[in-house]
């Protein structure tokens, strides 16, 4: 399905509406404990702003990633940051390819 055509499939219904209010009845909830997630997010976020991801800097961008994944929690599992560290050694060039377009791809959507 193409990104037009699943816009157009959601906005029929109330599909966003309804998963946005279940989201925020599920983050008011006691049980609800991710706050971590947005303060880690905002650091990685803060880390890449001023980084450029390519195959020289791709290594130490993935280790900051490893080093802002708690060791518990449901945010990354510790062995996948240790393949993406392995792959990225192996593979800079591919591996920063693929971190530009999973970090920049709202901006080019817009």
């Amino acid at each position: 399905m193409q990104l037009e055509d699943m816009r157009t499939f959601v906005a029929k219904d109330n599909y966003i509406d309804t998963a946005f209010k279940r989201y925020l009845d599920f983050k008011n909830a006691d049980k609800y404990d991710e706050a971590y997630k947005v303060e880690i997010l905002s650091r990685l976020n803060e880390f890449l702003k001023g980084q450029e991801i390519n195959e020289f800097t791709v290594v130490d961008v993935v280790k900051m990633l490893q080093k802002e994944n708690p060791p518990a929690g449901s945010f990354v599992h510790w062995s996948n940051t240790g393949d993406l560290l392995k792959y990225a050694e192996d593979r800079p060039e591919e591996v920063s390819g693929l971190l530009n377009e999973l970090y920049y791809s709202m901006d080019m959507e817009t």
